[in-house]
């Protein structure tokens, strides 16, 4: 929302957490892990300490 509202005078911060490696997404398919990362700010799955 940040990057598509700026001119506007609107501002935006928030935290959302990307996808992470647990075991909940053991069943997903790599194309799945990868479509749902592909839509984060960072690319690549969290590691959860």
């Amino acid at each position: 929302m940040a990057d598509d509202i700026p001119n506007d005078g609107v501002r935006a911060n928030s935290v959302l957490p990307g996808l992470a490696s647990t075991g909940d997404i053991e069943p997903q398919s790599e194309g799945q892990k990868r479509g749902a990362w592909e839509q984060q700010a960072i690319k690549r799955l969290g590691d959860p300490l």
